[in-house]
């Protein structure tokens, strides 16, 4: 797991825990830049997902989707300006 990515996400979902997310039979390799996390309640229970990147000129964003695959948050930003 990237951990800048980790940084980045964890402000917007304070209240949950990020686990890396299992890649699908028909994904392609992912490169460390891009990462996918479930969320997870303190009880264990799936609540969404999150799919996260961060570019090489220092961009870096996340998707949150709920357990139904519906988008819920959608952050981008420049770092390190």
């Amino acid at each position: 797991m990237n951990p800048n990515l980790i940084s980045i996400i964890h402000p917007f979902v304070p209240d949950l825990m990020l686990r890396a997310a299992e890649p699908s039979e028909d994904s392609r390799p992912r490169e460390a830049t891009n990462t996918a996390f479930d969320l997870v309640s303190n009880e264990g229970e799936l609540v969404g997902h999150i799919k996260a990147w961060w570019d090489e000129d220092d961009f870096a964003g996340f998707v949150r989707f709920d357990r139904e695959g519906n988008v819920v948050e959608w952050k981008c930003f420049k770092l390190n300006s």
